[in-house]
């Protein structure tokens, strides 16, 4: 029965992915007959750029916008925003980047994407002036070290995976005020290069500047710059209106704002003149741009459900169109086999109106399941993807085919990232009847058979293949790398063969780092080998800090951490909330020097704690966190140290359950330092006390 169900799903999706593919090829374009739109205006250059060369092999540029990083409410940060900290009092602003999410997810994500077909990624680099340093009076100071450092960090994932990046050097600022309640205060400190040539300068020379010369240690990944994104949206001129004044409370003029524009793309120019430029538009009057020195004009497109073209020929732009942004739109649900067709006619829509590419929202957005993202609703695995990621794959391979003159006859499967576990996955070849996979332990030089000329039917579901090597999880850690291949035959005797894999290093049954040094990871024996630290008391009311043992009924019915932090007394009696970090500390932890470990913090939030807001059933904000350190110059570190002192890994307990124990996990980076400390701290949120049962923490090394 349900091979029978999966059989109707699958030929009902195959018809109507039929229909769009097969009008998609209708409406390509040979190769001899390019628009004209697709050539880039550029006549400095002697030789092709990274964007020609895209456009010259495959006819467009297919993009997708990546936020790396999911912050509380935003994505995409580098670095942490001081000015928000301080202003806002919320310590998860304090220290935010790139370890925070992991190279290793990061390098997953990007070489998956790739997998797909897109051909450029975007990045914004700095949605809420993240690396930006600023004085009380919005003057720009300079940049953060650690944001120049964050981006070669990234830039360098870009380059292993070998996938070019579309980078977005600054953004519409009116979003920080939605997340400041003080937002006039927000706009007149983040803003004032918008409006302000002087401020302006000092953000071109102090900021946009050095972003831009580390963009250029990188000319083999950096395919194009935009100079903004959505700055129109800033525009609140007298003459003309403000674009969105449903959205926006404040604004300046446009000759302000251009003045901007142009100096970062004169600055772009000089410092990365092999490099592309665009800026990311929402405005139908693009032809403010035409004086700005620019490769492309970009137009984001949200149309809702017609999936329209943006109609670049009534903007009677001077230089060729790419659309930026595109999707259904915030809010818009629809069913996975619509969203499949929107997002074939939107591409469809874009290659008939001239456009020279598009970037898509986004690999992942805010809520999955949304009208933006690729994923699947509810998905639980990063490789959940809707079926419409698969048939922009599809319509990728056709579109391009067709521009080189070439005929699909089979698609060639390609494999996911599956570096680090024995999880096999690729994307399947719609016309497959036999199909193979092999495994390598010697870098490709012999391969063992685990599938040998089998049905892809028993492996494959919603163009998903999937098989787990139980053999190469059931080994012992040593060091091997293994890699993959698949390969497909059809009915007529083709046979397509899979490029092998990313080298995959083996990992076996994980053994916790703590556990093995005899460490007290699990509270059993009270708080030995941990340090407290901060104001301590009892529970009763009036006390500010405490954290003891329990019998607490803990995922394995053994004892946990009761850790809390109480309101406190004013000298007037008044009732507060404490507001310095409390926590304990377990030092002298040994480690390997540069080597990726995996935090894991199992938790729960107590019966009697408080929410910031009215409860209801699970996932209300606290704060707690459980840091991982390394200080001083053997790295053993004490954790009694500033909130700002390095943190190698940090995770938050945000999010709990009265009700059911939760497990939160961080992969980071040892530094050189063979020792580690981890330091577990609690401070209140907004007026929140906290309560949390910690059942175990746990330590392992990725191997």
């Amino acid at each position: 029965m349900r091979k029978n169900k999966i059989a109707c799903l699958l030929l009902s999706v195959i018809m109507i992915m039929a229909c769009v593919l097969g009008a998609s090829a209708a409406s390509v374009q040979s190769k001899e007959n390019v628009p004209e739109s697709y050539i880039p205006t550029q006549v400095w250059r002697e030789e092709a750029n990274l964007i020609e060369n895209i456009l010259q092999r495959d006819g467009y540029i297919e993009g997708i916008w990546f936020p790396w990083y999911k912050h509380e409410f935003l994505g995409h940060c580098l670095t942490g925003n001081d000015m928000y900290a301080k202003v806002l009092g919320d310590d998860s602003w304090m220290k935010v980047g790139i370890d925070q999410y992991g190279e290793l997810n990061i390098y997953r994500e990007l070489y998956n994407l790739k997998a797909f077909g897109y051909n450029i990624i975007g990045y914004e680099g700095s949605p809420l002036s993240e690396g930006v340093v600023y004085d009380d009076y919005g003057n720009v100071l300079g940049v953060k070290e650690d944001y120049l450092q964050n981006m070669r960090r990234l830039l360098n994932i870009f380059r292993e995976v070998d996938i070019p990046v579309l980078w977005t050097l600054t953004m519409h600022s009116t979003v920080s005020s939605e997340y400041w309640e003080e937002g006039k205060r927000a706009w007149d400190i983040t803003a004032q290069m918008y409006g302000n040539p002087k401020v302006a300068d000092q953000y071109v020379e102090n900021y946009i500047t050095p972003v831009c010369k580390v963009l250029a240690e990188y000319p083999d990944v950096v395919a194009m710059v935009s100079v903004g994104i959505e700055l129109e949206n800033e525009i609140n001129d007298s003459e003309i209106g403000n674009y969105f004044d449903h959205r926006y409370m404040y604004g300046v003029e446009q000759e302000p704002m251009l003045y901007l524009i142009n100096a970062i793309a004169e600055t772009a120019k000089r410092e990365l003149p092999n490099v592309s430029r665009v800026i990311g538009s929402t405005s139908n009057d693009l032809t403010i741009y035409e004086d700005t020195d620019l490769d492309f004009i970009g137009k984001n497109h949200y149309p809702g459900m017609p999936a329209t073209a943006p109609g670049m020929a009534a903007h009677h732009t001077t230089a060729p169109m790419i659309v930026t942004e595109f999707g259904l739109g915030e809010g818009v649900m629809v069913t996975d086999e619509v969203w499949t067709i929107k997002q074939i006619q939107f591409r469809e829509n874009f290659i008939e109106d001239g456009c020279a590419g598009w970037m898509q929202w986004c690999w992942q957005s805010e809520v999955d399941g949304g009208a933006f993202d690729l994923l699947k609703e509810g998905s639980t695995s990063k490789t959940d993807f809707r079926i419409g990621a698969y048939s922009v794959k599809y319509f990728v391979d056709n579109y391009r085919a067709a521009y080189r003159g070439e005929e699909i006859v089979l698609d060639t499967p390609v494999l996911f990232c599956n570096r680090g576990s024995g999880l096999v996955e690729w994307i399947a070849s719609r016309q497959a009847t036999e199909l193979s996979l092999e495994r390598s332990l010697d870098g490709g030089k012999t391969w063992k058979t685990l599938l040998d000329k089998v049905s892809p039917f028993e492996y494959e579901e919603s163009f998903k293949g999937s098989y787990t090597d139980l053999e190469v999880e059931n080994m012992n850690p040593d060091g091997t790398t293994c890699m993959y291949r698949v390969t497909v035959w059809d009915d007529e005797g083709n046979i397509r063969v899979s490029e092998p894999n990313n080298e995959a290093v083996i990992v076996g049954p994980p053994s916790n780092i703590l556990a093995e040094q005899g460490l007290n990871y699990s509270f059993e024996n009270g708080l030995e080998g941990w340090n407290e630290f901060g104001l301590n008391g009892t529970f009763e009311e009036g006390a500010n800090y405490c954290a003891k043992v329990i019998d607490a009924d803990g995922t394995d019915g053994s004892k946990a951490l009761d850790f809390k932090m109480n309101y406190g007394y004013d000298e007037n009696g008044k009732v507060i909330l404490a507001k310095e970090w409390n926590g304990i500390t377990m030092d002298g932890i040994t480690v390997k020097p540069n080597t990726q470990y995996e935090l894991v913090v199992n938790y729960k939030i107590a019966p009697d704690a408080l929410f910031e807001w009215e409860e209801s059933t699970n996932d209300h904000k606290m704060s707690g966190y459980l840091f991982a350190r390394g200080l001083g110059d053997d790295g053993s570190g004490s954790g009694l140290g500033d909130i700002n002192d390095e943190a190698l890994g940090q995770i938050w307990m945000l999010f709990g359950s009265k009700t059911e124990w939760r497990s939160e996990s961080h992969i980071f980076k040892t530094n050189n330092s063979d020792k580690l400390c981890l330091d577990l701290r609690a401070v209140l949120f907004g007026n929140t006390p906290v309560h949390y049962l910690i059942d175990s923490i746990e330590l392992y090394e990725i191997k």
